[in-house]
């Protein structure tokens, strides 16, 4: 049972929540945790740690704080932020359309990612054709990251590039409204803060459940193109490993996981499975895939297994991930004594966008005189090696045709302008070296 917990973020948005605790839960007490910059990262860091002994959990008021603590301390009590869905963002929408006149098709956006920001727009009709919206993509661990988030509205509304702004951050909001710019604000609403507590409360009685059995956690970067990593530098790579060591440490994070980097590849990450079935929806989403994706721009294959003991569950999370990789990589596989569950997709697929990709091979097949099932055989060829570029030779093994059928289907496409020829590579000991093609389609 929860007794009393933190609540951390801008005091604007701690009122409400207090409001909140005050109606719909008179039997918790309430630590405020101011959190306005993010130089404050350090102090509130301290704070919590003094807390931690009194508190049975902790409530942010925003993903942002969220995510910069958990970057920073390690916690022995259950956290969750305030998140800001879509129907949010659309109920923001028309209370600008409603009470201020705004053309909402024409804002500067923070908070969001692009896909919900149109998926929320489209599902009020307006689709991204018809929109001019600027949405911001900049990182909050970036060095004063709310200055150049302020500087991002600012700019929009002064080029009129956007006739109002839209903000998720309190401070933002403040300043933005102190200068007179024209600006709404994403307020939690108070269904969005009872369901935020509940799932405290689930956490908080999970966290102390009696079972506690072990779950590991596999993950590796999917299989890159040999061309393309031809093409980058060892800084580029260097980075890039960075950033996705950060991705995994942040999830670690979540899950309050032990991490173990096995060679230089890979990752295991030590959790139990009620931390890891909350943080997962029951293993329906892994944030963790779009969370690599969006950092790194690459995708990683990743195995759960359950055990018993910590030796069984590495052998069923060694299993899921490869299977993973099998099939295509950026997805994961939930392996117990039994059986598989998955694949585990990341939270951005959508059927509409399966849809638009089978009219496109079917265009395609159109174009080229090709047979729609060598299209769709290609398709699946470059989604299950996560590449797109091949010799003839490693083509026509894949399709399982001579090399002399592959180059006839190869002329097609080139002539369709669906292939590039993007280098040379010497096959064998012997011979001219052989063409490298990139799938454009």
């Amino acid at each position: 049972m929860i007794k009393k917990i933190a609540v951390v973020g801008h005091k604007r948005t701690v009122k409400i929540v207090r409001k909140v605790i005050a109606t719909y839960y008179k039997n918790i007490q309430m630590a405020e945790v101011d959190f306005i910059e993010t130089m404050d990262v350090e102090r509130v860091c301290e704070t919590l740690k003094n807390l931690e002994n009194e508190v049975d959990g902790v409530l942010f008021t925003g993903r942002i704080p969220y995510d910069l603590l958990n970057a920073t301390m390690v916690s022995h009590t259950p956290w969750v932020y305030i998140d800001q869905n879509y129907s949010q963002l659309q109920r923001t929408l028309l209370e600008g359309v409603y009470h201020y006149g705004y053309d909402i098709k024409n804002a500067s956006i923070d908070s969001y990612t692009e896909e919900v920001v149109y998926n929320a727009y489209k599902e009020i009709q307006l689709p991204k054709a018809s929109l001019q919206v600027q949405i911001s993509t900049h990182d909050i661990f970036e060095p004063s990251f709310l200055e150049k988030l302020l500087n991002f509205h600012r700019e929009n509304i002064e080029m009129k590039r956007a006739s109002f702004c839209l903000t998720g951050v309190s401070s933002i909001y403040e300043t933005l409204e102190k200068e007179g710019l024209p600006c709404l604000w994403l307020r939690p609403t108070v269904d969005t803060i009872k369901n935020t507590i509940e799932r405290l409360k689930l956490r908080q009685r999970h966290r102390i459940s009696a079972e506690r059995e072990i779950v590991v956690l596999s993950v590796e970067p999917d299989l890159r193109d040999e061309y393309e990593l031809a093409s980058e530098n060892e800084y580029q790579l260097r980075l890039q490993k960075n950033k996705l060591a950060e991705a995994i440490t942040l999830f670690a994070q979540k899950i309050q996981a032990a991490i173990v980097e096995t060679g230089s590849r890979g990752y295991l990450l030590f959790s139990t499975k009620n931390i890891v079935e909350m943080e997962t929806n029951e293993f329906k989403t892994i944030s963790l895939l779009d969370d690599v994706k969006r950092k790194t721009g690459t995708t990683v294959s990743l195995g759960i297994g359950f055990g018993t003991t910590a030796r069984e569950a590495k052998f069923h999370a060694l299993k899921g991930m490869y299977r993973a990789r099998k099939y295509g990589g950026h997805q994961a596989y939930v392996v117990t004594e039994k059986r598989y569950i998955g694949p585990i997709k990341p939270l951005n697929i959508d059927v509409e966008s399966e849809l638009a990709i089978e009219a496109s091979l079917m265009v395609i097949a159109d174009r080229t005189g090709i047979s729609l099932n060598t299209i769709f055989k290609l398709h699946c060829i470059v989604a299950e090696n996560t590449r797109n570029r091949f010799t003839p030779k490693e083509l026509s093994d894949l399709l399982g045709n001579s090399v002399r059928s592959t180059n006839r289907l190869l002329e097609k496409l080139e002539s369709a302008q669906l292939i590039e020829i993007t280098g040379r590579q010497i096959v064998g000991s012997a011979g001219r070296p052989s063409r490298v093609f990139k799938i454009l389609f």
